[in-house]
């Protein structure tokens, strides 16, 4: 889900977003969420100004785990949500030709990227 998603027709709002369709933990998500918005505000990555949007999201889940076991959760999703995406675009990408294929060459090997460095963090 994001701001690209949304479109306004005949005054209301329109939802559509199946590009990242997936069966997955619903925590993945939120990752989508925080890079479309630091990037629509023209804001550095993992800015703090973005944080609550975490505990929006979360407060749903609230019924299920205390806020602290939640923002653990979402602590340790975050790598994984990296590597969901990347299988994803993986998916997609391979079915491209070669122009297709160079035009999309970033995400996946950026996704890795930033796996690998959310990952280390977990674990030090």
């Amino acid at each position: 889900f994001h701001d690209g998603n949304i479109f306004l027709r005949d005054g209301r709002a329109v939802v559509f977003d199946w590009g990242d369709s997936v069966l997955s933990h619903p925590f993945y998500s939120l990752r989508t969420v925080r890079v479309s918005a630091e990037m629509s505000l023209g804001l550095d990555e993992n800015d703090p100004q973005v944080d609550p949007l975490d505990d929006a999201y979360l407060a749903p889940w609230r019924g299920y785990a205390s806020h602290e076991v939640l923002r653990a959760a979402l602590a340790l999703s975050r790598p994984l949500a990296s590597l969901s995406s990347a299988l994803g675009w993986y998916r997609v990408v391979s079915t491209l030709d070669a122009a297709g294929r160079e035009a999309y060459a970033v995400p996946v090997p950026t996704l890795l990227q930033e796996f690998l460095s959310l990952i280390i963090e977990v674990v030090a």
